[in-house]
């Protein structure tokens, strides 16, 4: 059974490392820093579908506890239905514990704020600003709100245009401001957060310390290896 959430945790952490560390930490437009980011938020899809089926081939059989066969059926089917991630955590969470993530606390809110980061890499469109039309059918400018929400935390490569500054003509690529050694460390620390949170919540047993074997271990000693993801990460405002 191949165990991949992992090494592409380590991948994230290993661009993370790569950063130049002669460049201050919100530096922008660092290579490494978007590669990190993309393989912190990768970790965690692939972790969340990868343990169910850890868990069906290793564990699962007629005796098994009826936690473990609602956990195993309940992700296939999400899978099957192409849920979105957090719906996969969220039920995930519920499942092993009997209680939800409290999505009020920092530990949701870095995970959700990921994931949004990475949705809009991915579908991202140029500049700063979005364009749409009013409700009388104006042509208005939007800023991304995801970069309102990172800039809370302190990891963007420079500080938003002033709110009050509406004939601001920034037009810089985004995605050299959420290239940041800073933006690199928080995705890393996040996704490591959040698959530990559902480690956490697996009941106590077998399936718990060979899980724990499998992944919690690897991704501690993955983060230990990092000589930046040491510190505290802020809360989102």
């Amino acid at each position: 059974m191949l165990i991949n959430a992992i090494k592409i945790y380590r991948s994230a952490v290993y661009m993370l490392d790569g950063i130049d560390s002669a460049v201050d930490d919100r530096a922008p437009g660092q290579l490494q820093a978007l590669t990190s980011i993309i393989y912190a938020a990768l970790s965690l899809e692939t972790f969340i579908n990868e343990i169910p089926v850890v868990m069906d081939n290793l564990f699962l059989d007629a005796t098994s506890p009826l936690w473990l066969r609602t956990f195993v059926y309940v992700l296939d089917e999400l899978e099957q239905s192409r849920a979105q991630i957090r719906t996969k955590y969220s039920l995930s969470k519920f499942i092993l514990s009997g209680v939800s993530f409290d999505t009020s606390q920092p530990l949701y809110q870095h995970f959700d704020l990921l994931i949004d980061l990475r949705n809009e890499i991915v579908h991202q469109k140029p500049g700063d600003w979005r364009f749409g039309v009013d409700e009388k059918g104006a042509i208005i400018r939007t800023k991304r709100r995801i970069l309102k929400k990172l800039n809370s935390i302190n990891t963007l490569g420079q500080e938003l245009p002033d709110e009050s500054d509406e004939d601001s003509e920034t037009v810089e690529n985004w995605l050299d401001k959420i290239s940041t050694r800073a933006m690199a460390r928080w995705a890393c620390k996040s996704s490591r957060n959040m698959i530990l949170a559902i480690l956490d919540a697996i009941p106590h047993g077998t399936v718990k310390d060979l899980t724990d074997t499998a992944y919690r271990a690897e991704f501690i000693k993955a983060s230990q290896s990092s000589r930046i993801l040491k510190t505290d990460i802020p809360s989102v405002e």
